[in-house]
């Protein structure tokens, strides 16, 4: 149910910069991952204020993202690497993340 609300705003929000129909089911590259609590590998936080929302880098290259009213995310990253910086841009709706191998790699709402 999380994955098909996801997938919908990502397509709704796409459509306001994107021309109609260019965003594809193949582009999103989308895979299902459950996660419950704080990751036992965690080694990173970052703090959002402004939207409440607590990310939290691993050892082996995922983000979660916890904030109130039960919203929970998880970010897998194609590398299993270390993250060794992450920072939300503020009330802007993106993270920001840099992994030990000094790959960037930006997550938006």
């Amino acid at each position: 149910m999380f994955a098909k609300r996801l997938l919908q705003k990502a397509i709704n929000n796409s459509q306001h910069n994107l021309p109609r129909g260019s965003l594809t089911a193949e582009d999103l590259d989308l895979r299902v991952a459950v996660h419950y609590g704080i990751p036992s590998t965690a080694s990173i936080l970052a703090f959002d204020p402004i939207q409440r929302l607590l990310a939290i880098g691993t050892v082996d290259g995922r983000i979660k993202v916890i904030g109130g009213d039960g919203i929970e995310g998880l970010f897998i990253s194609p590398k299993q690497l270390p993250y060794k910086y992450i920072e939300f841009l503020q009330n802007q709706g993106y993270l920001v993340s840099i992994l030990n191998d000094n790959d960037i790699q930006v997550c938006w709402r």
